[in-house]
């Protein structure tokens, strides 16, 4: 299947909506920008994470679901073209960037928790 740069900016605007707003919402629920602190901000980051497995499993599927649409014959639309890339871009971003930083705040945590623990 092969897809052209014609609607990257649209693509790249909803994968960075579809990251972006359940951590603002997240933040908000838990107060984090009126008590700033890297704790809060790490279990916010931690707290949307579910969310954004779900969301990219949900993107997965509706590809899945679209490209054999395409493989029995039907041809390729604008729409399927913006989600499928949109798909992409988010399993990649996630993969690559999203679950390397979860993983580098949670060490940035447990090792000043292990350090400040180790100080008393």
């Amino acid at each position: 299947m092969f897809f052209s740069d014609r609607y990257i900016e649209i693509e790249n605007s909803l994968v960075a909506i579809v990251i972006l707003l359940p951590l603002c919402l997240n933040a908000k629920r838990i107060k984090l920008f009126k008590n700033f602190s890297f704790n809060l901000l790490v279990a916010t980051i931690n707290g949307t994470f579910l969310i954004h497995v779900l969301i990219g499993l949900l993107l997965m599927l509706t590809s899945y679901i679209f490209s054999e649409w395409i493989d029995s014959g039907n041809q390729l639309n604008s729409l399927t073209e913006i989600i499928c890339g949109s798909t992409f871009s988010y399993v990649f971003v996630g993969l690559f960037f999203y679950i390397p930083f979860i993983a580098l705040i949670n060490l940035i945590r447990y090792i000043s928790v292990r350090m400040h623990n180790s100080k008393k």
